[in-house]
């Protein structure tokens, strides 16, 4: 900082592109592991999330008990809004605060352009499709009658299992990615 202050430059450029390349790497491994154990935490938290909605979603489908079906779709819209988004949001925010200060980059190495673009692609449907679709499901089930229930929710009731399954894909295709780190460095443009 007291480089940037030298040179007089105004507050709005202190982070430009080449200060930000002189912090990156910087973090003490200390930090460096404790925002890598928070990132796996929230990533391993949202797996577990992830499942418990695939459980509670095909439950609701296959039992023919109108309370379990009422109570699994209340059930996963309480997970899909306060624990899933909140897990989600975190593993990204951490992930991308992790690749910003180590020598990974964001956009420097494919599998770390991949595992962004997968991870707001699933967050995305997340707040678009599957919370919706979940907050649609359960007040339906709260004023359905019971031999309506019997019967299951039919469209509805498909994607509140398919969507988490399609986010447990990604999870875990992001985690085998960050084990294998495939494909190398991006190659950048000479101008």
């Amino acid at each position: 900082m007291n480089q940037v202050a030298e040179q007089n430059l105004p507050r709005d450029q202190i982070f430009t592109a080449s200060a930000r390349a002189d912090l990156r790497g910087r973090l003490s491994p200390r930090w460096r592991k404790l925002l890598l154990t928070v990132h796996v935490a929230l990533s391993v938290g949202l797996v577990g999330a992830d499942l418990s909605v695939i459980l509670l979603g095909i439950t609701a489908l296959v039992t023919g008990n109108p309370e379990l079906v009422r109570a699994g779709y209340l059930t996963m819209d309480i997970l899909a809004s306060n624990m899933m988004l909140p897990l989600a949001v975190g593993a990204l925010v951490s992930g991308v605060v992790i690749a910003l200060s180590t020598p990974w980059g964001l956009a420097r190495y494919y599998w770390v352009l991949v595992k962004l673009v997968l991870t707001i692609l699933a967050l995305t449907a997340l707040v678009l499709v599957l919370r919706p679709r979940l907050e649609q499901a359960a007040a339906l089930v709260l004023n359905a009658p019971p031999a309506d229930l019997a019967a299951g929710m039919g469209p509805l009731g498909v994607i509140s299992f398919v969507g988490p399954i399609g986010a447990l894909s990604v999870l875990l295709i992001n985690m085998a990615l960050a084990y294998y780190k495939p494909w190398g460095q991006v190659k950048r443009l000479r101008s």
